[in-house]
């Protein structure tokens, strides 16, 4: 058997490689990279890959597409990490006989849209509803995702559980002076997506914590305004970055981090279809808790995942402050949440995941 693990529509889905490399080293199965130059490379680094385990396009064309699919055999298994456009480059995979999984990273976008008023609307409607009906199982990233698209009429066992992200730092010691914390919203700097008022509201009431705002500043969606509110109120506590972060960068923070601090929109409409963080798809969020074991304390519209709810510090604009006191004052509190995160994120670690998809895979 050998597992094909084809990406050719998001760089921001390569991590999913990096995961099936995982997966298949962990369990001795041979697997083969389908990608493009710009996607592998986001991931290329950080394994050591033979040349033989890997063909990437030059360029996406049927014929391309074609040629690899001629070198499948009927037992090998079919990952297809992400299917966002190039739709009618996926269809000759559905004539193979090999088990096709297929990912859903959005689950209204997959299950309950609308059929949209125009031809490519259509073909991606087609395409997406073809998928559903050929795979051998649907891949999503969390349980909260799972139960959700199982309100769609789905039983448990169409499932299977990948997450987004396995990569897990080593424990570290948390600060217990107050003024040496650090506290960072991570993500691009965005008025239109996000909220920064409660954000501003701690940094002001706390001048000596540190407060890293790690995203670039988007100028075309209101960032600017972030950076003269900083200026205006000499918030020297505040740290911004006007660039892209480099994953060296933003993991230096994290590293340094004492605590993550987010809030949300829940409520996120793409191409169309209102989708729902913590529902109906993931958020980076709840992933940087796990890979970093550190305190989150978000907005409580949001729903983490099931394993870190409890472990997870919820907030309104009336209970904010009590919530961020409690979490910064209490070392004792931020240890054990952080020791709860490390027992816990052995669930989402390579080795339980690879044992739970080689019993999918045997079993089937």
């Amino acid at each position: 058997m050998k597992v094909i693990i084809f990406e050719i529509s998001s760089k921001n889905h390569s991590v999913m490689i990096y995961n099936w490399v995982k997966i298949c080293k962990e369990n001795h199965w041979d697997y083969l990279i389908v990608s493009t130059d710009d996607i592998f490379n986001q991931i290329s680094d950080l394994l050591s890959i033979p040349e033989k385990n890997v063909h990437l396009f030059k360029r996406v064309t049927l014929v391309e597409v074609i040629k690899v699919i001629l070198k499948l055999n009927k037992n090998d298994r079919l990952i297809i990490t992400s299917l966002q456009n190039n739709f009618l480059y996926y269809l000759p995979f559905l004539l193979l006989k090999v088990d096709i999984y297929i990912t859903l990273h959005n689950i209204n976008t997959w299950l309950n849209s609308p059929w949209l008023a125009s031809v490519k609307g259509v073909v991606k409607k087609i395409v997406r509803k073809l998928y559903l009906y050929r795979a051998k199982k649907i891949i999503v990233n969390s349980r909260n995702m799972k139960l959700y698209a199982i309100s769609f009429g789905y039983n448990s066992s169409d499932f299977l559980i990948v997450p987004f992200s396995m990569r897990h730092v080593c424990e570290k010691k948390f600060k217990r002076e107050v003024s040496k914390i650090n506290v960072v919203y991570p993500g691009m700097v965005s008025v239109e997506r996000k909220d920064y008022k409660l954000f501003f509201k701690l940094a002001l009431k706390y001048p000596d914590i540190n407060f890293i705002l790690l995203g670039k500043l988007n100028l075309n969606e209101g960032a600017g305004e972030v950076k003269e509110f900083v200026y205006q109120n000499k918030l020297n506590n505040i740290k911004f970055f006007d660039n892209y972060v480099d994953k060296t960068t933003f993991d230096q923070q994290m590293l340094n981090a004492d605590i993550i601090f987010g809030n949300v929109n829940v409520e996120y409409k793409l191409q169309g279809v209102m989708e729902k963080y913590g529902v109906s798809k993931d958020s980076g969020l709840s992933y940087l808790m796990i890979e970093f074991a550190l305190p989150l304390i978000i907005n409580s519209s949001f729903n983490n995942f099931h394993d870190l709810s409890d472990l997870t510090m919820y907030y309104d604009a009336d209970t904010i402050d009590k919530v961020f006191y409690e979490l910064i004052c209490n070392y004792e509190l931020r240890k054990e949440v952080r020791n709860n995160i490390l027992l816990r994120r052995k669930l989402y670690s390579v080795k339980h995941v690879s044992r739970k998809v080689e019993e999918d895979f045997m079993g089937n």
